[in-house]
């Protein structure tokens, strides 16, 4: 019962750390170095107050933010988000689909690379559907505790194996570069650690747990805590293996395997399986956490705008198609790239952001009570995320074009 309050936060931290985080994160700890950890402690506490200040929203107007988007913004808003919504959710579930193909070849590949992964990939992804749509909220979460168990025994357990000496944590601080490539590097650690729109999912998780007044409030502080904990840990961890493995010449696609190789070469074959196996647990924690939780986004969006109750949302209609989209459509991106909806992705995403920080910061100081109104820290670190973000957005603006 005692770990049961930890259940959202948990959630929170397998959906946010995905295989494009822990690659980011691998290379980042490869070309900048142990630097990198003053990005991941900074992100954690920047997703933490964005993901505290939505609890707050929450738990004070019983609203989602959602809620809040759709009564206080127009129809243009409607039409940007659910473009965003839409594109995002290709885009991420094709990553995560190929990300567990790859993942589940380097531990049991099926003849030529392209088919295995592709193999792997749709049977990750039917597999996703059936947890989602066949367990109860309560089942899903002890799944998604056993995959956080596999990801810090295999994630966590290898990097302390490999684990700086203090000499080279102090020629770490001696020869930090910040070149034009390396804050490249820091940023997407520093926008990735933690999830960006998956941060909304969490809303719908405390909702889930009957989490209302200051007592729920309060336990959502605890298990945030744990969450960004785990999170900086995990991205840590990475960024440890990348600064202690020559991965320079790794291909993204087949990362994990040339990974996993390099550590059976440092800690034998046993080391090399563990860190498989927790690689895998960590892409496929994040498929179906991405599987369970946007589909509540899409489904409260349909029905706010409908002026209609959210409660019981996972048997609504919406709920159950967009759980089939996530996990079917983007099975295309097994076969080819769409080149156009990355890009529009990625314009999108730069903003999505600064805009939660916005809408945090201006509903926070006006449309609840005073009791759980932002303080001034919260004002001060939120203003900082919105400033952040947008030179981040800028600079992926400038990247892309």
């Amino acid at each position: 019962k005692r770990l049961d309050i930890f259940i959202p936060g948990l959630l929170l931290a397998a959906t946010g750390v995905g295989a494009g985080d822990l690659i980011t994160g691998t290379l980042a700890g490869y070309h900048v170095g142990l630097v990198c950890i003053i990005a991941v402690v900074l992100g954690v506490l920047l997703k933490y107050t964005l993901n505290e200040s939505l609890a707050r929203y929450q738990i004070a107007t019983q609203n989602t933010l959602m809620d809040g988007w759709i009564k206080e913004f127009g129809r243009f808003f409607h039409i940007v988000f659910i473009l965003y919504l839409v594109v995002w959710s290709y885009s991420v579930g094709g990553a995560l689909i190929t990300a567990c193909g790859v993942a589940m070849d380097a531990i049991l590949p099926l003849g030529e690379f392209k088919f295995s992964k592709t193999i792997w990939g749709i049977f990750h992804s039917i597999l996703g559907i059936v947890i989602v749509l066949k367990l109860n909220f309560k089942s899903f979460s002890k799944i998604i505790s056993a995959f956080i168990v596999f990801m810090f025994v295999g994630v966590v357990i290898t990097a302390i194996l490999l684990f700086p000496s203090a000499s080279e944590w102090t020629q770490a601080t001696q020869e930090v570069s910040f070149t034009d490539k390396n804050i490249n590097w820091i940023i997407g650690i520093l926008g990735g650690v933690g999830g960006t729109l998956t941060i909304l999912s969490y809303g719908y998780w405390i909702q889930e747990k009957n989490r209302v007044n200051e007592k729920g409030l309060s336990l959502c502080k605890i298990d945030l805590k744990v969450s960004y904990i785990l999170t900086g840990i995990f991205s840590i961890s990475m960024i440890i293996l990348g600064n202690q493995l020559n991965i320079s010449g790794s291909k993204e696609e087949r990362f994990s395997l040339e990974l996993a190789n390099r550590i059976t070469e440092l800690l034998g074959p046993v080391g090399g399986w563990i860190f498989k196996i927790g690689f895998w647990a960590s892409v496929f924690s994040s498929l179906i956490g991405v599987l369970q939780s946007v589909p509540y986004i899409f489904a409260n969006y349909v029905l706010s705008i409908k002026n209609k109750s959210v409660k019981n949302v996972t048997k609504s209609k919406y709920y159950i198609y967009y759980v089939l989209f996530i996990a079917l459509v983007p099975i295309s991106t097994l076969y080819f790239k769409v080149e156009s909806i990355q890009l529009f992705y990625a314009i999108l995403g730069a903003f999505f952001m600064p805009f939660l920080a916005i809408s945090l910061l201006i509903f926070n100081n006006k449309k609840i009570i005073k009791k759980y109104k932002n303080s001034f820290l919260k004002n001060s670190i939120l203003l900082l995320t919105i400033l952040l973000f947008l030179g981040i957005a800028v600079q992926k603006l400038i990247n892309t074009f």
